[in-house]
């Protein structure tokens, strides 16, 4: 299972100050759609290419993504200023970060954990819900599940929770098995 990838300090910190006025409006939803909505407008392939081209000036920059922000109403003030800083000191690559670890702050300020849950086949949703259940009670925290499907680990299941990994798979435990028969001495 890949490791999720990490979140750079800098998009931790623009993550705290948005959590920080998110929670000045009085909820946090409304920066989980800015940030939403942000992620699709930057995330145009001709946006992309227009600000990473070197021959425009940053104020060029500014000034397009202005423009495209302009043009979409779903864009607030809020939203438009948090892209213009990370276009204007060219940090507009972070976004995406950025709302992951925002996603991470909200999660945790609201009790709220995210694990990701691999089996071999698809489980059915009650089942799935007595096992977010059962982790829940042992964490002290809402657990929510982002499962995945790979037959290769044969059965079972691996658990990963922040960075600590549970591995019940069956390939994890025939590996050990094998690893086992090969290592040690038969006595007899």
């Amino acid at each position: 299972m890949p490791e999720p990838p990490r979140i750079p300090s800098s998009a931790r910190h623009y993550a705290s100050a948005l959590v920080d006025l998110a929670r000045q409006e009085g909820g946090y939803e409304p920066w989980q759609g800015r940030l939403a909505r942000l992620l699709s407008v930057l995330g145009d392939p001709d946006l992309v290419a227009a600000l990473h081209d070197p021959s425009l000036t940053t104020g060029q920059k500014v000034e397009l993504t202005t423009q495209v922000l302009g043009s979409d109403p779903a864009i607030d003030v809020l939203g438009r200023n948090l892209a213009l800083v990370l276009v204007s000191s060219h940090r507009q690559a972070l976004l995406p970060a950025v709302a992951a670890a925002y996603a991470q702050r909200v999660d945790a300020a609201e009790g709220r954990v995210r694990a990701r849950l691999t089996t071999a086949i698809a489980l059915p949703a009650p089942e799935l819900d007595r096992l977010a259940a059962t982790v829940s009670r042992r964490l002290g925290r809402q657990v929510l599940f982002d499962v995945s499907v790979d037959p290769r680990i044969i059965g079972g299941m691996i658990l990963r929770i922040g960075d600590r990994i549970f591995d019940g798979s069956l390939a994890t435990r025939l590996s050990q098995l094998r690893q086992t028969l090969i290592t040690q001495p038969i006595t007899g």
